[in-house]
């Protein structure tokens, strides 16, 4: 017969293998899990475009290049205006880097923020990474990205599903 007290120790360790499972990303690129200051984050690169539900044309695939890295003990994003496929168009590649502080919430996402100085103007960028998320909510994408331009003015961006 079950007890009370086996029954709750069953349902701990369920709960316990449930959380310990790794959450899995088909957007990156690369998943190298990289640890900085105790807090675990996977390397990744990842399209993002205006429309979190975008589904770009192989022949003109023209977003936005982002890149989560750690650097010593400091995480990085890089961003840069790419163009794939045989359209022939020009983008302005506008490259910029920037140096993140991050924290997880109690869901599991990690909010990476920090800014940037380029072309003279300070950038801020806000990156919410729901890659490890825990919680059932839905959200708009794996990987939501605010950019904000020296007037306050905020460029959003989604990684593609």
């Amino acid at each position: 017969m079950f007890s009370i007290k086996s029954a709750a120790v069953l349902l701990v360790s369920l709960f316990a293998v449930g959380c310990s499972a790794e959450a899995t990303n088909d957007a990156a690129s690369s998943t190298d899990a990289l640890e900085t200051d105790s807090v675990l984050f996977k390397t990744a690169s990842f399209k993002l475009y205006v429309d979190p539900e975008s589904k770009p044309l192989p022949e003109c695939d023209v977003h936005t290049s982002l890149t989560l890295t750690a650097k010593g003990s400091k995480a990085v994003a890089q961003l840069r205006e790419v163009v794939l496929g045989s359209c022939e168009i020009y983008v302005e590649p506008n490259a910029r880097e920037f140096a993140v502080e991050y924290s997880m919430d109690r869901c599991g996402s990690l909010t990476f923020s920090g800014q940037t100085v380029l072309n003279g103007e300070a950038r801020h960028i806000a990156i919410t990474d729901n890659r490890q998320r825990l919680c059932y909510d839905i959200q708009p994408s794996v990987v939501v990205v605010d950019e904000y331009d020296q007037l306050g003015n905020v460029t959003t961006r989604f990684a593609a599903r």
